[in-house]
């Protein structure tokens, strides 16, 4: 990804988090009950958490004061990740990503948004 301006890259980030709910395949996560803390660091980075419970997902552009699991890493990185240009596996092993709490909540996480 062409990361851009601080504020470009931050807006790209918003807009991401901000629309990841209305991808979520509610039926996979009808039995969840956690909050994903999304550390986004450097340039046009930021914090956004993610509620999962009931089959439905709530996004805020802030950090959780309570979550299960917190998932680091760059922009550029989440971008890749997001569309699929850079696995998870991968990342995580590569310390790109990396992942502190509940780490099986990182596993369910791809299989909450996109394609079926």
């Amino acid at each position: 990804m062409d990361a851009g301006p601080p504020e470009r890259v931050h807006f790209h980030m918003n807009y991401l988090f901000h629309y990841m709910p209305l991808i979520l395949w509610g039926k996979r996560a009808e039995d969840m009950n956690a909050t994903y803390l999304f550390t986004m660091e450097g340039p046009g980075g930021g914090q956004w958490s993610m509620r999962i419970a009931n089959g439905r997902a709530d996004t805020e552009e802030a950090a959780a004061d309570l979550h299960d699991i917190e998932i680091k890493t760059k922009p550029e990185h989440w971008m890749d990740l997001s569309s699929g240009d850079l696995s998870a596996p991968i990342a995580i092993m590569t310390r790109k990503v990396k992942i502190s709490g509940n780490g099986g909540l990182a596993m369910k996480l791809s299989g909450l948004f996109g394609e079926e």
